[in-house]
């Protein structure tokens, strides 16, 4: 199932940082206004979410309300209910940030800690447990990241809460098909939770020093061979 964004506005939301202005767009994906009213659970058919250039607002809940969600039996997470949701970023564009913009959990628990992960392609290859090798980076966010002043360290790419890694080493995701997976990590508690997910141009790689050289070789070369035809 393919989600459109519901939603453009011409105008950023607060707290967006500095270098991120230029970005005028706001889509909305808001798992409410789904026709199934959910995010969905199951590891091997996600909701597709169109992003594009700009800002990605996933809107979504999750935690231990009674559904199946992707966990198995075997693991310490079955009942929860897990938000599993597929993008794709477009050639020429990456995944330079995500930022939590609102995070409440019912009831309320202070310290609670949500968990994000992602897989590489359109789907995960196994329902998720506490040993799975099938994601390429996860981290764990909360309300701490809404309200800290500093940009750097509200990105969920670069940076993380408690010891949990970043996640994705600080790097941005650079064109290809992903899927995140969203869940709360305390039991019987339940997050809303909307999180950023910011797309830009990637950057033109400037030419090496060796191509540089080349051209400028090959520049002075036909120079020569201009003169040399002009002499004879």
């Amino acid at each position: 199932m393919k989600i459109s964004a519901s939603l453009v506005l011409s105008s950023l939301f607060l707290l967006l940082p500095a270098q991120l202005s230029a970005i005028t767009t706001l889509n909305i994906f808001d798992e409410s206004s789904l026709s199934s009213g959910e995010i969905s659970n199951d590891f091997a058919n996600p909701t597709n979410f169109d992003f594009q250039l700009g800002v990605n607002r996933v809107i979504g809940n999750a935690g231990d309300n009674g559904q199946s969600g992707g966990a198995n039996a075997s693991s310490q997470l079955t009942g929860i209910d897990a938000d599993f949701f597929s993008v794709t970023i477009q050639e020429g564009q990456q995944l330079s940030a995500i930022f939590v913009q609102s995070f409440n959990t019912t009831p309320f628990l202070d310290g609670a800690l949500s968990f994000i992960g992602f897989t590489n392609g359109s789907a995960f290859n196994a329902p998720l447990n506490v040993s799975t090798t099938d994601l390429a980076g996860f981290t764990l966010f909360n309300e701490e990241l809404v309200f800290n002043p500093d940009p750097d360290l509200r990105n969920l790419l670069t940076d993380s809460i408690s010891t949990a890694p970043s996640l994705n080493s600080g790097a941005p995701l650079t064109a290809g098909t992903y899927t995140f997976l969203v869940q709360e990590t305390t039991s019987a508690l339940e997050v809303d939770y909307s999180l950023d997910f910011i797309i830009e141009p990637a950057p033109v790689p400037e030419p090496s020093s060796t191509a540089l050289f080349a051209l400028s070789s090959l520049a002075l070369l036909t120079r020569r061979k201009r003169r040399s035809y002009e002499i004879t």
